[in-house]
């Protein structure tokens, strides 16, 4: 699922923009892309934050030797310099372009 919001903030004058895309697989993982913008000196100051949110669904249902390898595999393409894949987000082609949408309207 896909949600959107805007929020201002009068003392700190700043203007939040968020778009929050949940797996649908059912892992409770979210992508949340956020917007900062300045309201007292328009156009200057935006920022863009974008964070991944994982829950421990995914870990609870591994047991203890499953996260232990994936923890020392995940260490290991570190020390290497590697790319390492934390986890995907499943979404349907609607779903896409919902959120390609609601990012081109941040």
């Amino acid at each position: 699922m896909i949600f959107s919001n805007e929020e201002t903030d009068t003392s700190n004058k700043l203007t939040t923009k968020v778009v929050i895309n949940t797996c649908n697989c059912g892992c409770g993982s979210e992508l949340h892309i956020t917007k900062y913008i300045d309201t007292e000196i328009p156009n200057e100051l935006t920022e863009y934050y974008i964070s991944l949110h994982s829950s421990k669904f995914d870990e609870e249902q591994l047991g203890i030797f499953g996260v232990l390898k994936r923890r020392l595999k995940r260490a290991w393409y570190n020390l290497i310099g590697k790319d390492y894949l934390y986890m995907d987000i499943v979404m349907s082609e609607k779903e896409y372009k919902e959120f390609v949408e609601k990012l081109q309207k941040m």
